[in-house]
């Protein structure tokens, strides 16, 4: 994985989003688009915050575009910043950065819950079962 200040000078040609702590500490979401491949555009969202000069990630969500669909790879949120809001934040960047259905994939245990929790909050973020992605007729 790059280093965590190459990917902050990556993301800082785009759209930054601020956000706080429960605590009152601010910190930063950003997407970076990095690859394209036979139709399927590969991205993260990266959130990290700027403390004693030190650049932290408090998360990162990993995710690709095809066929007008954001499919999740993998989600990930620092344990000392887990429950304060940080995951559900680039969830939020995520569709607004997008603006596409988000496919969520398999999600673990411990992910389960916070999907069905933004699930039930935003339901019409995501594809339902009834919409395949389906290869195109050629």
């Amino acid at each position: 994985m790059r280093e965590i200040t190459a990917l902050i000078q990556l993301l800082a040609m785009g759209q930054i989003y601020p956000f706080a702590l429960p605590d009152g500490r601010k910190y930063s979401i950003g997407v970076e688009c990095y690859d394209y491949r036979s139709g399927e555009t590969y991205c993260y969202v990266l959130a990290w915050m700027n403390e004693d000069g030190q650049e932290i990630q408090l998360g990162k969500l990993d995710f690709s575009i095809w066929r007008d669909t954001v499919h999740i790879k993998n989600t990930e949120v620092d344990p000392a910043y887990k429950r304060m809001g940080v995951g559900r934040n680039m969830m939020q960047v995520l569709k607004q950065e997008t603006g596409h259905p988000i496919d969520p994939g398999y999600t673990t245990d411990e992910g389960t819950p916070f999907l069905d929790q933004i699930r039930k909050e935003n339901p019409d973020w995501f594809v339902t079962p009834d919409e395949p992605d389906e290869l195109e007729d050629a």
